[in-house]
């Protein structure tokens, strides 16, 4: 949220040739295409390689983008010309980022809520986590800018780095599979897991 709605300023940070109105038409339009993408991978993979897989993409981004905007600010002659030739590869990365978060978290987190919540408490589950991702935007909306100005793009690209790996790590331990099991199959499953909590 916080890299779509400072995509002007972002591009300029970069250095990149194209006019920043442009990269963010682009965004939009890659936007649009990963949805599309997004609605075909979720039908024919797992829920959870997938989110896996599209948030270890979004770590590398980050990664990169730390690594790029640290070599801009304080890399040195050397890396500051590489960074101005190689601004249209952070523009390309940046639009891999995108596309990793429409197929994954963007999209993941609302499907999951309608697939793995058990019946009984699906509508309350759901109420309070739609309303707990509203209140995280809010918060980023309000804190991306002065983070930036706090800590640079560097630091704050690469705390996001770290806390994609740990959603990562919590992936990997508690998310269960939900593709192709009915809710009566997910419902039987939280019934099992509760009676095995009870022994």
């Amino acid at each position: 949220v916080g890299i779509t709605t400072n995509a002007v300023k972002i591009f300029n940070a970069l250095g990149t040739t194209i006019d920043p109105a442009y990269c963010t038409v682009m965004i939009g339009v890659v936007n649009m295409i990963s949805a599309v993408v997004a609605a075909e991978v979720h039908s024919r993979f797992d829920r959870k390689p997938t989110l896996l897989v599209t948030t270890a993409v979004c770590v590398l981004m980050e990664l990169f983008f730390a690594f790029f905007f640290w070599a801009r600010a304080n890399g040195g002659e050397s890396l500051r010309e590489w960074t101005d030739n190689n601004s249209n590869l952070a523009l390309m990365s940046i639009l891999v980022y995108f596309v990793s978060i429409s197929i994954g978290v963007g999209m993941m987190p609302f499907m999951y809520l309608g697939e793995a919540i058990p019946s009984k408490i699906k509508g309350l589950a759901s109420a309070f986590s739609l309303t707990l991702n509203m209140v995280f935007v809010f918060v980023v909306l309000q804190t991306f800018n002065p983070l930036v100005n706090l800590i640079g793009y560097h630091y704050l690209f690469l705390s996001l780095a770290v806390l994609s790996t740990v959603t990562v790590l919590t992936v990997h331990s508690l998310m269960i599979e939900t593709r192709g099991r009915s809710i009566s199959e997910i419902d039987e499953y939280y019934n099992t897991l509760m009676e095995k909590k009870k022994k």
